[in-house]
């Protein structure tokens, strides 16, 4: 059976590439080092946890629950808004959207609460975050709960809700009141 390896002064060679088994090895460990630190979720630290989790929990917690933008005279004045507790593609699409909602009359009358929440996962500058929101009917005190699934970036302004997605129960009696 041939050596892959053979030993030179100097050092170990591959037989057949040349290249001393030193540099390979470095090169290789490099990669793996690299892809490891680009490539995993890292779930927050035991310390690092309350802090973090205040941190999302407020901004969540206005993401849902704040509604001065209801008040907002212009588009951009709700994007300003909005943009405490959004960003990237998501403010933009709530912006829209709520001008939309401004400009129209409206019979909505829910507010909805963050009931509670758990870090899922947490990298450098993305978290991920699963809730359970309250959204209650104001004049009726009719309530019920969902789910949502946030991922929050951290921004030069702090943390801000990157994308939402939600899962709410079907209820046709509200759907129809909405």
């Amino acid at each position: 059976m041939r050596q892959l390896f053979i030993k030179r002064a100097g050092g170990i060679f591959c037989r057949f590439c040349k290249k001393s088994f030193f540099v390979w090895f470095t090169a290789f460990l490099l990669c793996f080092f690299v892809t490891g630190l680009c490539m995993s979720k890292v779930l927050p630290g035991k310390d690092d946890e309350p802090a973090l989790k205040e941190e999302l929990s407020e901004i969540i917690k206005g993401g849902v629950g704040d509604n001065s933008w209801w008040n907002s005279k212009s588009k951009e004045e709700v994007r300003k808004n909005l943009s405490r507790y959004y960003t990237g593609p998501l403010l933009d699409e709530l912006s829209f959207s709520a001008w939309e909602f401004i400009r129209k009359p409206t019979d909505w009358y829910w507010q909805v609460s963050l009931v509670r929440m758990e870090v899922l996962w947490q990298t450098g500058k993305r978290a991920g975050v699963g809730t359970v929101l309250k959204d209650t009917d104001l004049v009726t005190g009719e309530s019920e709960e969902g789910e949502a699934e946030y991922v929050l970036e951290k921004t030069r302004q702090g943390w801000r809700i990157f994308s939402a997605e939600y899962h709410w129960p079907v209820s046709s009696e509200r759907m129809e009141s909405r």
